[in-house]
């Protein structure tokens, strides 16, 4: 016992020591920071680390050219972008700044939780790890859009709700790298003569028709030709860092299997190496537009890529390896492009501001850049430049004749182009799943509200007070409705069967998810308006569709072009009502605007 009483006296001895001694070095060490400048002594002193870290510089502005000072409060807050009633006869029109509107939260088709019974991908964009897809007009709080207001009614089309986003990003880039280029001092001389751009290419076909529009105007800017990557359809193709991308896609390709083919059709056998060979292609993309005006009306040189190596680009233009600049910015946001030297727009949800101004200074033959995707990249704040973007956009009219003759079939059936409404409503991954009965309800409210700013249509509509829904929207909005409305509308045929176009509006919702009034998601929107046909009501025009290859490997092609009739559909309806943040929606948007303006301008 007595020695444990020593024991303790001893460990508590040596604690009070060691404490006398901290104590006397915390000390001195305060005494020390006295002579440091103040900045140091502040409680937020800056380690040496950061205060010697060695910037380059990115670009080289223009003398009037400031930062901008904004402080950004909130990365929520959204500009919606929904319809805009109009008064008969009159079209709905692309706002002038249409551009900045539509950068919107790009949605991930790469990342979504599909189910294996969706019909087709609709590949709305990509989000990537940890990025929140806030454009720069929506970082920082702005004003609600004014809608149209019709015969002193005050009432606004509903919003569709804002989903949130769960992200990790960080004003300028998120997690990762900022991307910095500045041109090399061992560039190779300036020379005369022609000098190329290209990129690689991911994501699915929406995605890769927005890096395509992107590309088009950047070229053009630069004066530089265009090499263009062939489409990649059916394969997950996400965003990935240069040199992964890079050796993914080069890696697509279907050597040594052309007996597939004819194996698939004919054999009941078939190797088991061709299992996958119908599930992807890569196709040009002149089989589906006509690219013709981008050189003869817009003068911008393009090179159709017949593969995706480098060896070939560099056979085929004659380019050394010196004279090729990469830009790989590890980062899926990196570069934002600024066509107006005074530009006071911030970044946004991107981490690197590139001038073009500066850009047209590199002297290599070759820019190679790891991504061009993302609305809102390439900005064309210049006026001319505004409606180089636009004309560019008007050109991305679907061309391919069993795409079109197909689709205008399904138009006829339903009444004819702008005699039905149409819209775009996507339910079918997690993200829009989440809030799927939110998404519901705003279409409803916005077919409600189409059916009394538009005095021409007369939408069939079932009347109910025991809805889910507020109550009071059915008593404020029963207006317009068709006198045929009746709840024994079951199906599509008791739609088309008994419908009469002056006495009947329809309604065609483009979705992706297959048999919508079948599906629970969907009840509520059924149960309000029950004749709305989807392209599941049409399988038997969809049938010509199987007769399309692709002729550089004979890949059937139904299933790739299958969205696009569904697009043009829904495009040629009126009004259009569309899912904020869908990229399938703006660009129907876009077809909508050109359709409707094609009987004027004849």
């Amino acid at each position: 016992m007595r020695n444990r009483a020593i024991f303790l006296c001893v460990v508590m001895l040596v604690a009070m020591v060691c404490l006398l001694i901290y104590t006397d070095k915390l000390a001195v060490s305060r005494d020390s920071m006295t002579s440091l400048p103040e900045s140091l002594v502040n409680e937020n002193i800056i380690l040496p680390s950061e205060t010697n870290e060695k910037v380059l510089p990115l670009y080289t502005p223009s003398s009037n050219f400031q930062e901008p000072t904004k402080t950004v409060e909130s990365w929520r807050d959204v500009e919606i972008n929904t319809i805009s009633p109009q008064p008969d006869n009159e079209l709905i029109s692309v706002d002038d700044n249409e551009s900045d509107k539509e950068e919107q939260h790009d949605t991930d088709e790469t990342s979504s939780n599909q189910d294996d019974d969706f019909r087709y991908d609709y590949d709305d964009g990509e989000v990537f790890e940890g990025e929140d897809n806030t454009s720069d007009n929506q970082v920082n709080k702005t004003e609600e859009t004014n809608h149209s207001e019709n015969q002193g009614n005050n009432k606004k089309i509903p919003k569709p709700p804002i989903l949130p986003i769960k992200s990790t990003l960080r004003p300028g880039g998120g997690p990762f790298p900022k991307p910095e280029y500045t041109i090399p001092e061992d560039s190779p001389p300036a020379q005369d003569g022609e000098k190329y751009l290209a990129y690689l290419v991911h994501g699915q076909f929406n995605n890769q028709q927005v890096s395509l529009r992107n590309a088009l105007l950047l070229a053009k800017y630069l004066g530089r030709t265009l090499i263009i990557p062939p489409i990649i359809f059916g394969e997950k193709n996400p965003w990935k860092p240069f040199d992964i991308l890079y050796k993914r896609i080069t890696k697509l390709n279907k050597n040594g299997l052309e007996k597939c083919p004819a194996a698939l059709k004919y054999s009941k056998n078939p190797p088991k190496e061709c299992d996958n060979y119908n599930s992807w292609t890569k196709i040009q993309w002149d089989e589906f537009f006509n690219l013709k005006p981008f050189t003869e009306k817009l003068n911008i040189t393009f090179i159709l890529a017949e593969d995706f190596k480098l060896e070939w680009l560099k056979r085929r233009i004659g380019v050394k390896d010196k004279e090729i600049f990469f830009f790989k910015d590890n980062n899926p946001q990196g570069l934002r492009f600024y066509d107006k030297p005074t530009s006071q727009k911030l970044l946004g949800k991107f981490a690197t501001r590139m001038d073009i101004d500066y850009l047209k200074k590199w002297p290599h033959k070759l820019l190679y850049f790891e991504t061009l995707f993302s609305t809102g990249r390439v900005l064309s704040e210049i006026p001319e430049n505004e409606q180089l973007r636009k004309n560019i956009e008007a050109q991305f009219v679907y061309t391919h004749p069993r795409v079109v003759s197909t689709a205008n079939e399904i138009v006829e059936r339903i009444g004819g182009k702008g005699a039905y409404v149409g819209m775009h409503v996507r339910m079918g991954d997690a993200k829009f799943l989440e809030h799927s009965n939110d998404t519901i309800r705003v279409f409803i409210e916005n077919l409600q509200t189409v059916g009394k700013n538009y005095k021409n249509l007369h939408l069939i509509e079932n009347h109910f007070n025991d809805s889910d829904f507020d109550e009071e929207l059915d008593d404020q909005y029963r207006i317009n409705s068709s006198p045929e409305s009746d709840p024994q509308f079951n199906s599509a045929q008791d739609c088309l069967g008994r419908f009469d176009p002056d006495k009947n509006t329809l309604i065609y919702m483009a979705t992706d998810l297959p048999s919508p009034r079948d599906n629970e998601g969907y009840e509520k929107l059924y149960e309000k308006y029950p004749c709305i046909l989807t392209l599941s009501d049409f399988e038997i025009y969809l049938e010509k569709l199987k007769f399309e290859v692709n002729p550089i490997d004979s890949t059937p092609l139904k299933d790739f072009l299958i969205p696009m009739v569904d697009m043009i559909v829904a495009a040629k309806g009126y009004p259009f009502i569309q899912t904020h943040d869908s990229t399938f929606s703006k660009f129907a948007k876009i077809l909508n605007e050109i359709y409707m303006q094609e009987d004027e301008t004849k």
